[in-house]
């Protein structure tokens, strides 16, 4: 009944390995906010964002560790990376140009009505560049900690042309890393 840690994946993975796994593939990792009834599911709350670890997972050096082992046993974590966040992820104030919104102009649109808690971002803005750039840095940063794959979610809720300048602009500078999209 509680969520393990990475620590705890660590001590495992050596099994795991054994057993003929080469991939440990991650659900979001990213501290979360914003849910109706303590049910809290989209990126971001005043732990941090894209960049961070929910702490009930363990540390960003608890990750790389991670990483680091599952290599050494020659394995790979693919992570799962939301490009949308909750309405306390502190993008929604430090950016509003990157989201769509209401009538009213004050309110983020949600991501969906299935997801009331997750803001989409506008990634046909006015203000695209910025926000494509923010979103190939979430991917910079975590290839930094030793991720090579990453699986997207929604990725039908982007703009194609996104996708093409993400993947190549990555795969520009970092051949070895894979993009997944979620089954639609």
């Amino acid at each position: 009944g509680q969520t393990g840690t990475f620590l705890e994946m660590e001590r495992i993975l050596p099994e795991m390995a054994k057993m003929g796994f080469d991939i440990l593939a991650l659900p979001p990792i990213f501290p979360t906010g914003g849910g109706a009834n303590d049910s809290v599911w989209a990126v971001g709350n005043d732990e941090g964002g894209h960049a961070s670890v929910d702490p009930n997972l363990g540390t960003r050096d608890d990750f790389v560790s991670l990483v680091e082992t599952a290599a050494a046993n020659q394995m790979e974590i693919a992570l799962t990376l939301p490009f949308h966040c909750s309405k306390n992820h502190y993008y929604i104030q430090e950016h509003p140009e990157w989201f769509r919104r209401d009538s009213d102009r004050e309110t983020p649109l949600h991501h969906r009505p299935k997801y009331p808690n997750t803001i989409s971002f506008d990634f046909e803005s006015e203000e695209w560049e910025s926000l494509w750039s923010e979103m190939k840095n979430i991917v910079l940063f975590w290839i930094k900690q030793g991720v090579h794959i990453f699986r997207f979610d929604d990725p039908e809720t982007k703009p194609f042309a996104f996708w093409e300048w993400l993947i190549q602009t990555i795969q520009d500078q970092h051949t070895e890393v894979i993009f997944l999209a979620e089954p639609v």
